[in-house]
Order: structure tokens, then C-alpha cells, then sequence
């Protein structure tokens, strides 16, 4: 432990101990992406953490990225999985313990997990539209019928859009449902009401992009032995663009790690594009602080 203190990582090719959970500033220019890269290869190719098993993995936020760090590695790849956030989650929480999110506290059904096949984009759906406001209408009591909008389709067109942003976010202690765009204080914002729209996709075995998040978090705070099993599957996790981490997703990644598991990641805190989907550069920051060797790249080869 380095109590938060940024060390000077002056070469890029420099490799760290890779048996200590680190983190990396760089800028643009300062070589990040080829570091991860001669940092991959050195775990991949000396580490005794492995064993006959367990695995690496790295984290990116696009498939780009992560196609050029498989691509650049001049090693046995056979023990790392390269993926976006969402895939990684999907292929080893949602998808192999689906069945734990089959049903709710009460016995009902929370998600038809026989009917799901992977994520998708959340995309309007009238007749789940219209759905929702009879629903809300009839178990709140409540009337907007400015939602039907039947003579003015420009401002229902801007609700349906403003209700395709509903993400996550961690408050209090709780993952809750928001709207992801300013200007909507005519639609409904009650927990109830939001979560019974996401309930009209979920019967149907329909997952959002989004969805992966909150079912991952989900899974892994109410049953303790699913990140126990990750743990004893990857040895290493390694997540670049930080930056553009959630709350909810540094409550994940920290879950999933605990003590057993190396991790490391890389961002620059000036950089953040997905402000949008709850993204926030401060959990850079904030990660593991005081807990965790921090290093920064001072050299732009711009």
C-alpha cells in the first residue's frame, strides 16, 4: 500500500511487480495501451498464480480496443479473455447463473430466463408503451394522459426517447432506476412505476445493455458464491478506460475481486465519453484508494 502516492512509471515498456493490484495514469499519447499490452504478456508468460487453470482477463470498452490488444499480443493467448464489460459480465454471471434471477423474493417471476439470448439495445416497443401507462393508470392510480400525447406525436416521440435513456445508479446504498436526460419532470419517476416498465421486457427474456449491469450486481451481492467461483476462474482482471467506469460497476469489479484476485487498471481522468450511461472519472480516482500502488505515465509520444 502506497497510501494513494503516484509513482513515476517513466518507460513505457517498464513492467511492474505483477503480483500487486495496481493503478495506472496515462494521458493521451503516453503509450497506455501498449504498456497493458507488454504488461499481458509478462503475466501470461511468467506468472505462477495460474496454475494448470485459472485465467486472465482484460476489460476494454469497445471491441476495437479489444481486438487490437488479442492482436499486438506476441504470446500463448490461450489463458486470456479480451471483452467489454458487458460481454464479460454476461458470459460469467448472467448467463451461467441466469437461473438465480429466475424469480423474485416473492416467488414470482422476476425474469423469464428461458426465453433470454444475450442482450440487446433497448428499443421502443409500442404496444409495451401503451402497456405501461394502462398499468400505471390501474395499480397507482394514476392518469398521464399526456403520455398518450394522440394528438401531438413530436412531444410523445420525445418521451419514448427520453424513457429509452431509464439507466442505473448507485444511491444510498441501493441500485435505482433514472432517466438519463434533463427535462423530464412530466414522466414518472416512482421506483415502482419505472421498474414495472423494465418488468414488461424482462417477462419476454428480453435484457437491455443496461440490464447486464444491475442482474450482474444483482447476483453477486445476494449470492457471495458466484464471486467466490469467479475468483477461482481468473487469477488477474485488468480494466482499461477507467475513466469511464460506473459507480455500479467499481462495486462489481470490487466484489469480484475481493483480496484473491489481481487487479489492475488504467485511465486517464481527463478523458470520460460515457457520462451519458452513469460514467464517472471520479471512481478513477477513488477506486482502492490508499490500497493500491499508483503509477502515472508522464510521456507523450504525440
Amino acid at each position: 500500500m502506497n497510501e494513494g502516492t503516484k509513482q513515476d512509471l517513466p518507460e513505457i515498456d517498464e513492467l511492474l511487480d505483477i503480483d500487486n493490484d495496481l493503478k495506472v495514469y496515462a494521458g493521451p499519447g503516453a503509450g497506455k495501451t501498449t504498456w497493458l499490452i507488454s504488461h499481458l504478456e509478462k503475466v501470461l508468460t511468467h506468472s505462477t498464480r495460474l496454475g494448470l487453470t485459472k485465467r486472465v482477463a482484460c476489460i476494454t470498452y469497445t471491441n476495437v480496443a479489444a481486438d487490437e490488444i488479442v492482436n499486438n499480443l506476441h504470446c500463448d493467448k490461450s489463458r486470456l479473455d479480451v471483452s467489454t464489460i458487458h460481454s464479460f459480465l454476461y458470459n460469467n454471471i448472467i448467463n451461467p447463473f441466469s437461473f438465480l434471477i429466475r424469480y423474485n423474493d416473492n416467488g414470482e417471476i422476476l425474469f423469464d430466463t428461458y426465453k433470454m439470448d444475450g442482450h440487446q439495445e433497448h428499443l421502443y416497443d409500442e404496444d409495451k408503451y401503451q402497456t405501461w401507462i394502462k398499468r400505471i393508470k390501474n395499480k397507482y392510480k394514476k392518469n398521464y394522459w399526456y403520455l398518450y400525447c394522440k394528438d401531438d406525436r413530436t412531444k410523445k416521440e420525445s418521451y419514448v426517447k427520453q424513457l429509452l435513456t431509464l439507466n442505473y445508479k448507485y444511491d444510498n446504498n441501493k441500485v435505482d432506476l433514472y432517466y438519463n436526460v434533463r427535462g423530464v419532470e412530466k414522466l414518472p419517476k416512482k421506483r415502482g412505476e419505472l421498474w414495472d416498465y423494465k418488468q414488461l421486457y424482462w417477462n419476454q427474456g428480453i435484457m437491455h445493455h443496461e440490464d447486464v449491469l444491475y442482474f450482474s450486481y444483482f447476483i453477486l451481492f445476494k449470492y457471495p458464491s458466484v464471486a467466490k467461483f469467479l475468483r477461482e476462474k481468473y487469477a488477474y482482471i485488468y480494466v482499461d478506460e477507467f475513466q469511464d467506469t460506473s459507480e455500479i460497476q467499481s462495486k462489481i469489479l470490487d466484489r469480484v475481486c475481493n483480496e484473491k484476485v489481481v487487479i489492475g487498471i488504467l485511465g486517464d481522468p481527463a478523458q470520460s465519453i460515457y457520462k451519458f450511461a452513469g460514467a464517472k472519472k471520479e471512481e478513477l480516482e477513488s477506486f482502492r484508494k490508499g490500497y493500491i500502488n499508483e503509477y502515472k505515465i508522464g510521456i507523450n509520444h504525440r
